[in-house]
């Protein structure tokens, strides 16, 4: 905590090096938009990350403990593919039940339906 991040270059190969001290690594997109990839990101990490954008460069700045950066790294990974150029997302929020419980009545219906 305030210790200052370790740097890491812009390496397409998403390699994070180890350790506990804080990491801030920039990753250029090349087929999705930046704000979209946060977007993204930051439904799957929460707070595990701090994620910023840099439109000029299409890029993200990801700060966060090294195993979370390379997560969010590997992340990228999938989504910065020409299939997904246009997509957009959306996080759905069950309004009846919880999510928990809406997990687990689907499984047992899967469940009984030989799955």
């Amino acid at each position: 905590a305030g210790e200052a991040p370790s740097i890491v270059a812009n390496d397409r190969s998403g390699d994070v090096v180890t350790g506990f001290r804080p990491v801030l690594q920039i990753y250029e997109l090349e087929v999705v938009r930046a704000t979209d990839a946060m977007k993204w990101l930051q439904s799957l990490f929460g707070r595990d990350i701090t994620i910023e954008t840099d439109e000029g460069r299409n890029a993200l700045m990801i700060r966060g403990r090294p195993v979370s950066v390379r997560q969010a790294i590997d992340a990228l990974k999938v989504f910065d593919t020409p299939g997904m150029r246009g997509r957009v997302s959306a996080k759905l929020e069950p309004a009846f039940i919880p999510a928990a419980e809406l997990t687990d009545r689907l499984v047992e219906a899967l469940v009984a339906q030989g799955y």
